[in-house]
């Protein structure tokens, strides 16, 4: 009978513990208004010297070159890289109620034009086709940040190197 209740006892121990060890990184307090800068700071810390856009962009740029009216949310973020070369681009955005679909169309619609109209070096039109739009609630989110593993740089199959991309840029999503 003691083994069975020190069983018990260490089983509700062990329960306890792992039920304090929750990582709060997905968690809906994450993002609760006003959250923008933190999620900022944690992707730009997820990704390290490998986040290269440096640049903010204010809010008529935003507006200008992403669709994205400024009274249609509560705060937003652009930042792109020094180099325009490179199409690294992430973008945040906290939506008004009710206007998140509205942001969440004019990335898509961003996403499409870079692809399909812009002129892309062969390595960024990869990035974007490999890039995402994420809605969480009211927050929209460009995920343009992963790299091109360097053991991927060879290949001539797209669609890997692509997901490849993608998965990069899943880290950000989990952030």
């Amino acid at each position: 009978m003691k083994k069975v209740i020190s069983l018990l006892c260490a089983g509700v121990l062990a329960l306890g513990v792992f039920t304090g060890c929750t990582s709060g990184k997905n968690n809906k307090e994450s993002y609760e208004s006003g959250k923008l800068p933190e999620i900022l700071a944690a992707v730009k810390e997820e990704f390290g010297e490998m986040y290269y856009p440096s640049v903010s962009q204010e809010p008529q740029e935003i507006e200008s070159l992403y669709g994205i009216k400024a009274d249609s949310y509560e705060d937003a973020f652009a930042e792109v890289p020094m180099i325009n070369v490179n199409i690294d681009t992430f973008i945040g955005v906290e939506a008004k109620e009710g206007k998140a679909q509205e942001i969440e169309a004019a990335l898509n619609a961003y996403k499409d034009k870079a692809i399909n109209e812009d002129l892309q070096y062969p390595m960024n039109l990869l990035k974007l086709k490999g890039s995402k739009v994420y809605t969480r609630g009211n927050y929209v989110f460009f995920i343009c940040i992963a790299q091109l593993p360097e053991e991927m740089m060879e290949s001539t199959d797209e669609e890997a190197q692509i997901k490849s991309i993608e998965e990069g840029n899943d880290k950000a999503i989990k952030v």
